[in-house]
């Protein structure tokens, strides 16, 4: 039997070609966008670490009269095993892990951030939240292969 004059149900080519084209247009702008909003996040969350990092060794400073020893990457520093959030030993957002680092004879230490791969716009933003968004200048300083915060009293 012939079907005549009925349509059988389905999408033309045409129609096909302009629903992939519109998903495209729409993936374009999201994806920017997308990776804007993932590089704030990173930053706001080191940001945050490096802050929580710095007021336990400050506190300890400030009790014991100098700073803490020199620890490595992902190692807690002696005297600090309860007071360290637990994410200092474990890696960053951007990757790497970080580390203490004392220099007793010239009173200071550094949190240090090494190993981290990320693009130097979100090293910016992490200074921009935390220093004064010069990655060259400043207390927290990135050095090309780590982001080092000097700790003062």
């Amino acid at each position: 039997m012939p079907h005549g004059n009925r349509r059988v149900a389905g999408f033309t080519l045409l129609e096909i070609i302009v629903a992939v084209t519109v998903i495209g247009f729409l993936a374009a702008m999201a994806i920017p966008a997308f990776r804007i909003m993932r590089e704030r996040s990173q930053a706001g969350r080191i940001a945050g670490d490096l802050r929580a990092f710095r007021t336990v060794f400050t506190t300890y400073a400030l009790e014991n009269g100098s700073w803490p020893p020199s620890a490595g990457a992902g190692e807690i520093p002696d005297g600090l095993r309860t007071a360290l959030p637990i994410n200092w030993t474990q890696e960053s957002p951007l990757g790497g892990n970080w580390q203490w680092e004392s220099d007793p004879t010239a009173g200071t230490g550094t949190i240090v951030l090494s190993g981290g791969q990320t693009t130097r716009s979100v090293y910016l933003k992490i200074d921009e939240l935390f220093d004064d968004g010069d990655i060259s200048a400043g207390p927290l300083q990135f050095d090309g292969s780590s982001l080092r915060l000097a700790v003062e009293l």
